[in-house]
């Protein structure tokens, strides 16, 4: 899973709204639409959004290697997981 997974499951661990994050950060809902989708990522806003959740941001990257890590097979597909998450 992406990064943009990973703030979608800390913002519903925070119970806070999209929109209550994107007036937090200083950005606009469609931004955090992005960026929970994964068409947006940079550097600054993963540390915002971090920030704006009460985490660090290399827990919220971290989180996104769990996620990714976590990829299983399921019966009769094999996914193959092109990312390698380094700790």
């Amino acid at each position: 899973m992406n990064i943009g997974t990973a703030i979608s499951v800390e913002i519903t661990k925070a119970g806070v709204k999209k929109i209550d994050l994107a007036n937090a950060m200083g950005v606009s809902n469609v931004t955090i639409s992005k960026l929970c989708a994964g068409d947006l990522c940079s550097l600054p806003l993963l540390i915002r959004a971090a920030k704006a959740l009460g985490i660090s941001p290399s827990s919220l990257l971290s989180r996104a290697g769990e996620l990714t890590s976590r990829k299983l097979e399921t019966p009769g597909k094999l996914k193959i997981n092109s990312k390698v998450a380094l700790n």
